[in-house]
């Protein structure tokens, strides 16, 4: 995703990079499984939802409401 800002990792404020794709596809969504990870501390977080949620996901902080609410 071109232009994705990553708030910094929520863990050691390490860069945050790259949505990765892994092969496996979530029969019950059809959805594939995202990563965003730290640079730094090397946390992983993994989704199975789309490249926007992921990063809305990882950009979200404790006591920060959802897009959607």
């Amino acid at each position: 995703m071109i232009g994705v800002k990553f708030k910094p990792c929520p863990f050691c404020g390490g860069e945050a990079v790259r949505i990765g794709f892994l092969d496996h596809v979530d029969p019950r969504t059809g959805r594939g499984t995202r990563y965003i990870a730290c640079r730094k501390c090397c946390v992983v977080r993994f989704s199975n939802v789309t490249d926007r949620e992921a990063v809305e996901a990882w950009n979200r902080r404790d006591g920060e409401r959802h897009a959607d609410e």
